[in-house]
């Protein structure tokens, strides 16, 4: 069943196909978020697997934790482009049927101390 195919290895399909339409820059953006931040939160889990609150439960955290010398979160910005390349994947995903669908929409809670 497709459904069993990792997480991760979607990804890399999924990053594969992009090369030909993004920007050197913005592929080599996408490789540290996804080699550095959205494997390894991840890690093995099957794509069938993965909920709408997976998801969120990743954002929340690198709002608050996701800076990788362990010192506090990561920008708006920063977290709002690691969604991105997982709302892409995903939908990757979908159109080639690993997964049947998956509610895509959410919010990136800002921390009070983040706030302007």
């Amino acid at each position: 069943m497709l459904q069993r195919k990792k997480y991760s290895e979607v990804l890399d399909e999924w990053f594969l196909y992009q090369k030909r339409y993004v920007r050197e820059s913005t592929y080599s953006t996408y490789f540290h978020h996804i080699e550095s931040h959205i494997k390894p939160f991840f890690k093995g889990k099957r794509i069938g697997r993965i909920t709408h609150g997976d998801i969120q439960e990743f954002l929340d955290y690198k709002i608050d934790n996701g800076r990788l010398d362990g010192k506090g979160g990561l920008s708006y910005k920063t977290v709002k482009d690691m969604l991105n390349i997982i709302k892409l994947s995903m939908m990757y995903a979908i159109e080639k049927n690993y997964i049947k669908n998956i509610n895509l929409n959410f919010k990136i809670n800002l921390t009070q101390d983040k706030c302007w």
